[in-house]
């Protein structure tokens, strides 16, 4: 079983001890969530199964989320993969007072993220359950807030280029559709809030949304002449932040 990951904020590169753990959870993913209130279009109802390595691993208390990076589709490596029998893997890790583990169970190619209770576990995002075959819908990332309570997933539709977000509420098992064109995304708020930004159609420009929980209201709260190619969401109630606008390269700070 891997060490615990140390709770401290903080990016674990390739060649660090969960890289090499983390790197065993070789695989890709699809969501098929219904939808939830606010928006029509349903989410993509599969993606192509091919092999992808967690590639980085942050817990981050102060603005209340987890978050785990996938990237590098080796789709030859994946069917290597798929005629082994594959060891049980696990990660544990804790957040606003919860505990979870992400498990790759034996003849399961993907890992389940469970909530550690006093007895037994509880089940939270099943990958397996939600890997299909639509060859142009990617898996990116997946933070949970501080509160346990909603998990944000993010898909890449690289026929579209777009990066589309989700978010699942733990509670009731339903999903909720935010947006088309995220590019980053961070929980803030203590966990009741979701903030992204998105960049226009032209590519010219970008904005910082805000969806709050659990009204679902979205709001754009900041509008810049540059596409935004980094967020980063202050540890206070307050709407502060830091992103990096891609031409002159500079940072910001919002406040």
């Amino acid at each position: 079983m891997p060490p615990p990951i140390n709770k401290r904020q903080g990016t674990y590169k390739p060649g660090s001890l969960l890289h090499v753990y983390g790197s065993l959870f070789a695989y890709c993913l699809c969501v098929t969530p219904a939808l939830l209130g606010c928006s029509s279009q349903a989410p993509p109802k599969s993606m192509l199964l091919t092999d992808t390595a967690l590639s980085s691993i942050r817990l981050d208390k102060e603005t209340g989320s987890a978050f785990f990076k996938f990237q590098g589709t080796i789709a030859n490596v994946y069917r290597d993969l798929r005629r082994k029998s594959l060891p049980p893997r696990k990660l544990s890790f804790s957040l606003g007072g919860k505990s979870y583990s992400l498990q790759q169970k034996e003849g399961l190619p993907l890992p389940i993220l469970y909530e550690k209770l006093n007895k037994g576990f509880k089940e939270l995002l099943d990958l397996n359950s939600l890997a299909l075959s639509k060859p142009n819908i990617t898996f990116e990332a997946f933070r949970i807030n501080l509160k346990g309570s909603y998990i944000a997933v993010e898909l890449s539709d690289k026929h579209t280029n777009s990066q589309q977000l989700y978010i699942k509420d733990i509670n009731n098992q339903k999903w909720i559709k935010a947006t088309d064109n995220a590019y980053e995304f961070e929980w803030g708020d203590g966990g009741n809030a979701l903030y992204w930004s998105e960049i226009s159609p032209d590519r010219r420009a970008g904005r910082i949304m805000k969806l709050s929980l659990p009204t679902f209201t979205r709001k754009a709260i900041y509008l810049e002449s540059d596409p935004l190619r980094s967020l980063r969401i202050s540890p206070d109630k307050q709407e502060r932040f830091i992103f990096i606008a891609s031409e002159n390269l500079s940072t910001r700070v919002l406040s």
